[in-house]
């Protein structure tokens, strides 16, 4: 699990020098820098805090949304006509939101709030406090 966050890490920091060389447009690059930093953030956060297997739940479920993307443009640009992925994709879309935000809440929120060790512990690698979660 710690290779797959080091590579998620590694390939979304490699995305920033990598809009230089693609020469994206000025007004573009906005846009993709929330896009990276975010997602270096919650992957970075996932990591720190020893939420390992939650980020990784997530991550999955996001990605598999993303996979189902862009498969259905690569089937909308072999032929134009076919655009039902487009709307599979939009119903999952919703749902994987529903499901990311109600695994977090559920995870964060309520089930590290009932564990009996709620002390800062640095060493032990135990960041379960109000202010963390």
């Amino acid at each position: 699990m710690k290779f797959f966050y080091i590579c998620q890490l590694g390939y979304w920091l490699h995305a920033l020098p990598e809009l230089y060389f693609q020469k994206a447009k000025k007004e573009d690059i906005p846009r993709q820098l929330v896009y990276i930093f975010l997602y270096l953030v919650h992957i970075a956060g996932a990591y720190i805090l020893n939420l390992n297997r939650l980020g990784l739940v997530l991550l999955v479920l996001h990605y598999f949304v993303e996979l189902l993307f862009h498969v259905s443009r690569l089937i909308y640009f072999s032929n134009e006509n076919r655009q039902m992925g487009f709307t599979i994709w939009a119903v999952l879309y919703v749902i994987g939101r529903l499901l990311t935000l109600s695994l977090s809440v559920l995870t964060v929120g309520f089930g590290l709030s009932t564990v009996e060790n709620q002390a800062f512990d640095l060493a032990a690698g135990n960041f379960n406090i109000f202010f963390v979660r």
